[in-house]
């Protein structure tokens, strides 16, 4: 049995609620991931239709209902990950719509591993085993700080592990960790 396939574009709840804050001012959105030039390669959102899309624009996905877009040529560079759009703080792109909020979109990303099952390929995602490490490590010690900075600002899932070691979560409760296993 194969299994699913993980979606090339993906959003953080913190992105979904700047959609739909924004689908409330503007209606139906779209987005199109840049490719440089003027705001560098920022995914810009769109009120549906807005944005003329050309032959070589190719449809990867939607988040929260939106369709998301990215050139033939710029796919090229990002196919072999999975996107992932999040917001900072500060100016967005001067052509989306949320360039006025004080919030701009961003697009980070998450490598993709081919894997034969079946003879069918199927795309897994994998995390970079030391960042893995350094999660558990970092649990391990009740270095609450590093925790919150592997999962926040790189993404490392709560559950990884690394041999079927210990999660992150069990190496907290295992010290008594309370706070710790809490946010975990």
């Amino acid at each position: 049995m194969s299994q699913p396939l993980p979606l090339r574009v993906v959003a953080t709840d913190s992105a979904i609620a700047l959609i739909q804050l924004l689908k409330q001012r503007h209606g139906n959105l779209m987005f199109h991931q840049s490719g440089g030039c003027c705001d560098g390669s920022a995914p810009m959102c769109y009120a549906a239709g807005e944005l003329s899309l050309g032959k070589e624009d190719l449809l990867i996905g939607e988040i929260d209902g939106c369709p998301f877009y990215i050139s033939a040529r710029q796919y090229q560079h990002w196919q072999h990950t999975q996107l992932i759009i999040d917001i900072a703080a500060g100016q967005g792109g001067t052509f989306s719509l949320e360039s006025t909020t004080g919030l701009c979109f961003q697009t980070r990303s998450r490598l993709f591993s081919t894997k034969n099952h079946s003879n069918c390929k199927v795309c897994v995602m994998i995390q970079p085993k030391e960042l893995v490490r350094q999660l558990l490590v970092a649990s391990a010690i009740g270095d609450g700080e590093r925790v919150r900075y592997l999962i926040e600002h790189r993404q490392i899932p709560v559950d990884s592990s690394i041999d079927e070691k210990p999660s992150a979560l069990c190496y907290a409760a295992m010290k008594g960790n309370a706070p710790l296993a809490q946010y975990l």
